[in-house]
Parts: structure tokens; sequence; C-alpha cells
């Protein structure tokens, strides 16, 4: 009886070990999966802010570019010091209505999508990387029809895919801020990028961001539908359009290097109501200024 008992006793040990085995078993192959699973995602989601250790100060740990090279933005501009040229005009073009405006959780941002009513428009994606380096975090993906707005810069002709405010500005005027800056954010050939940069100052309030701020998103990751507004996107920009510029980079993850600067001259007034509305949503988003180094900064006439 009591050998019958041992034997019972260890045939349910081994059925234990077993099951033991084969749990752990599948443990680690259901586990693995989703830690890598876990672990792309995480990558695919890299969080960068402003403040704490998601600030500027703390980019480059994710984000290398934002610490290589002697080429960041933004920058202060000393019109003293800057070299005055004869620069080609900067012809605009405005012609399609936008799609959407979201709040990224970093910036409020304008968005041109598809023109569905133009079937025969070759739609075309935009993806922001580093030169032949796919990023894998905060990468701006836009859609757009052939049917374009552009930017002409004598033979060089850009498409914009996105336009977005910072408050305070982040470029500065002999070490002046303004209370907010746009940048309308284009692409040309090649993944060549260009920025426009206007200031806004406080004044009248401006139609445009009238329009915009009514359907102003008031959390990350909102997007409200523009489709049936047609805002005057030239009320962006001033009516003199000389500029400085020069080579920088994008202020914002993954901080692309190789990016032409527009910053206009003029800027366009804001009302300080205006001003309020945005930074309640996004309080300050803006980039400290970065070393010049050895750029030259040329003005137009």
């Amino acid at each position: 009886m009591f050998r019958g008992a041992q034997q019972k006793i260890n045939w349910c040990l081994i059925l234990f070990f077993i099951s033991i085995a084969l749990s752990l078993g599948v443990t680690s192959c259901s586990k693995k999966p989703s830690v890598m699973a876990q672990t792309s995602e995480q990558k695919n989601e890299i969080f960068w802010g402003y403040v704490g250790q998601n600030s500027p100060e703390h980019w480059g740990k994710d984000f290398p570019q934002c610490e290589l090279g002697g080429d960041q933005s933004p920058i202060n501009i000393d019109p003293k010091r800057v070299k005055v040229e004869a620069l080609p005009p900067l012809r605009f073009t405005f012609t399609r209505e936008p799609t959407d405006i979201e709040d990224s959780g970093h910036t409020i941002e304008v968005v041109f999508g598809d023109d569905v009513k133009q079937e025969s428009d070759e739609s075309v994606k935009l993806n922001y990387h580093e030169r032949g380096k796919a990023l894998n975090s905060q990468a701006v993906e836009i859609e757009y029809s052939e049917k374009k707005d552009t930017l002409s810069v004598a033979d060089k002709e850009y498409r914009l895919a996105q336009f977005h405010f910072h408050s305070p500005s982040e470029n500065v005027i002999s070490n002046q801020n303004f209370p907010m800056e746009l940048h309308l954010v284009y692409e040309g050939e090649n993944n060549q990028f260009a920025v426009v940069a206007v200031f806004l100052t406080l004044g009248n309030e401006n139609p445009t961001i009238r329009t915009l701020w009514e359907h102003m998103p008031v959390y990350r990751g909102q997007k409200n539908d523009i489709r049936s507004f047609n805002p005057d996107f030239s009320g962006l920009l001033p009516n003199k359009r000389g500029y400085y510029t020069f080579q920088g980079s994008f202020t914002t993850p993954p901080c692309t290097r190789d990016v032409t600067w527009y910053v206009l001259h003029e800027p366009v007034t804001v009302s300080q109501q205006q001003v309020s509305a945005f930074q309640k949503v996004m309080n300050h988003n803006n980039r400290p200024l970065q070393a010049l180094n050895n750029r030259v900064i040329l003005s137009s006439q």
C-alpha cells in the first residue's frame, strides 16, 4: 500500500514538473513576441516635449541629429551682421483647401491632404526623414495632391506640406522674441526642405488665424476637419516679403539638417487674445537658440 502510494506521489511530481516546464515554454513563446512588439511600439512612440526629461536638452538621446553639426535652428539674427545681397523674390501660390487642423502634442498644425475631387491628380506621400535613414519617431507624413501650393525661389520650386505655430518665437531678431512664429514647411526635389518663418506681433486681430482658432483642437491628438472652410492663407504673409536666409535644421525632432530657411523681415499682426488662446492649449513650444557658428546669414535688399 505504501509502495503504491509512493508511486502515485512520484507520478504526481513528474506530472507537476512536466506541467511547469510546459507552462514556462508556453509563457516564454507568448511573452517574447509581446515584449518585442512593446519595444518596437515604444521606439515608434518616443515622446519629446519642452519641459522636464522630454525637454530640448534631452532630445539628442533619442534623436542624435539634434546634437550633431553646427547648423541647427533656431538662431538669433543680428541685422547689423547679415550680408545684404540682391536675392530672388519669394513667390507663393495657395490653391488648395486644408483638410485638418491638428494638435500634435507639440504645436497646432494645419494639414493639407488629398483633394478627392481631383481624381486624376497623383497623390504623393511626404515622409520627413534624415537623408537615407528612415526615422521611426515623430515623422511627419502628409499626403497632398499634385494640385499644389508652392514656394518658388529663382529656379527652385517647393511644395507646401503643412504649417504650424510656435510661442514664443523660436528665431529671434537682435535677441528679441516675438509673441508667436509661423512656420510653413515645404519640400522640393530630392528631399530638399525649406521653411518660411513669419513673426507674429501684437496688434490687430488676424482674420485668417481667427478662422483657424475657431476650430482649434484642445487636446493632444485631436484633429478637426476644416474642409468646408476656405481661409485666405495670404493673410498669414506680410505685404512686403523681404527675407533673411540661411542653412539650418528643423526645430523639432528629428532635427533634420540641410534645411533652407527664409525668415521674413516684416511681421504680421495677431491680437493678444489670439496669442493667449494658443498658449492656453500649447503653453510654450519653442526650442532654445542654437549657435550660429560659421554660418552666413544673407538678407534681401
